[in-house]
């Protein structure tokens, strides 16, 4: 392992363990992911203290609101086999369902499933039933039933407001149109594809069944009450080796393998929906999203007042990312973790992506005089490697060959980006090489305007 990494990953634990004692919290499981790799994973205490069992990478906790991820996912699986358009409004599917409002619009009030998944519905929190306070979870019919003429605290799409309902109502709505049991749908279209079989609502069908961790919460009860509707927004158990599968896919946004998403629709899932008004964070389609020095994270926390704390933190562009499991609530310890670990390991990974970058096939194959068809008189221009760097001279130019070459900063698979243009809508865009059914390099798109290479 490289030693930067090595140096920063011992901080890191050393502030699991300071604060696993300080806080009380018995165990925890953490992870670094970097594409399809596990960097570094351990775990840390019991996951029974009272009978002294270790909590390992194979203890399975309950990730609660982590379960709304796979939720979104099912609804863009769907929405990509043109089953639904997540633009639709709710009420083609729910006729019966009235919403009421305090503020004056003449115009009918469509939620849509963007609406639901980016949580920007105008939906309250919960639906107006006391199974927080009895912990007797209410069945679908009965969630359905109570929301009728419930009040929506702003118009659809104008602003953000967390709720477990609207992901509640989001399900149920899918499993009317596609006609097949929500925890069947999980199991079957995601985890099963994923390879993730010990996560699952069932703990009995769960291949390590016997490594589930105990829960320790100062609320009325010692194990988990059946959740019955609220599954779809927080039933999900799971453990590290099974999310880090989960988090890998979300590194495969530019990627050509679909295994369970279209890799635009993952990329689309992390766009923002909403942003707050001082633009420190906002939702995508499932997905909170933060900056953490100047790079946009996507982010999901579970539990809270539940008996355990856990959180999914990543950067896309870096493709790294965080998993931490815990079996306490102890949520703002589990969210500056997160934020500490994105945080540390940031220039580790800048440093990674360079050398992935620059690992292209040698900058020589690029080289030669293209003819650049921009101008009307069919100026030619040389592209050459010096001091590993890619570089584009224009001595056809007349005065403008006098000035700094432009500078091609590899992206990977042919691609670059472009510095130093003499023509300002050429500065940082893409362009890219064409190559012959041998590999050789036949020509480069600039920005859309095709240039030939010159024999």
């Amino acid at each position: 392992m490289n030693e930067n990494l090595t140096s920063q990953i011992n901080l890191l634990e050393k502030y699991i363990i300071e604060n696993m004692k300080k806080e009380d919290i018995p165990g925890i499981s953490y992870a670094i992911i970097f594409n399809d790799e596990v960097v570094f994973a351990n775990s840390y205490g019991y996951s029974d203290k009272e009978n002294k069992i270790k909590t390992t990478l194979d203890t399975i906790f309950p990730i609660f609101s982590i379960t709304k991820l796979f939720t979104a996912i099912m609804c863009m699986q769907i929405n990509e086999k043109n089953i639904i358009n997540i633009d639709d409004p709710i009420k083609k599917y729910l006729n019966d369902l009235n919403l009421n409002h305090f503020f004056k619009d003449k115009n009918p009030l469509n939620i849509t499933f963007r609406h639901l998944i980016s949580h920007t519905s105008g939906l309250p929190r919960e639906a107006p039933l006391n199974y927080w306070i009895s912990n007797k979870f209410p069945s679908t019919k009965e969630v359905l039933n109570s929301i009728n003429n419930i009040e929506l605290n702003f118009k659809p799409g104008t602003n953000y407001h967390y709720s477990n309902l609207g992901i509640v109502l989001l399900a149920s709505i899918l499993e009317k149109v596609i006609n097949m049991n929500y925890e069947d749908y999980i199991v079957q279209e995601i985890l099963i594809p994923l390879k993730m079989f010990n996560s699952g609502f069932d703990l009995k069908k769960l291949n390590n069944n016997s490594s589930i961790s105990k829960i320790y919460t100062e609320l009325n009860f010692d194990s988990l009450p059946n959740m019955n509707a609220f599954k779809r927004s927080g039933g999900l158990y799971s453990n590290i080796k099974d999310l880090s599968k989960f988090l890998s896919l979300q590194f495969k946004y530019d990627s050509n393998q679909n295994e369970i998403l279209n890799s635009n629709t993952i990329f689309q899932m992390h766009k923002p929906q909403f942003i707050l008004e001082d633009w420190s964070g906002g939702m995508g389609l499932g997905w909170a999203l933060n900056k953490i020095k100047n790079y946009s994270t996507i982010r999901h926390s579970g539990g809270l007042l539940n008996g355990v704390s856990s959180n999914i933190t990543a950067i896309p562009k870096l493709k790294f990312g965080t998993i931490i499991l815990t079996n306490k609530d102890t949520q703002y310890l589990v969210e500056d973790l997160a934020y500490k670990s994105i945080e540390y390991l940031i220039p580790f990974f800048e440093e990674i992506k360079v050398n992935n970058n620059n690992k292209i096939i040698s900058l020589n194959l690029y080289e030669g005089f293209y003819k650049f068809d921009y101008f009307p008189n069919n100026y030619k221009f040389e592209i050459k490697a010096l001091n590993n760097t890619l570089l584009a001279f224009f001595p056809d130019a007349g005065p403008l060959k006098k000035l700094n070459p432009v500078k091609f900063i590899p992206l990977g698979n042919d691609h670059f980006l472009m510095k130093n243009w003499f023509l300002p809508f050429f500065e940082d865009e893409l362009c890219y090489f064409k190559k012959d059914y041998s590999g050789n390099i036949i020509g480069i798109y600039i920005s859309g305007f095709y240039s030939p290479k010159l024999k």
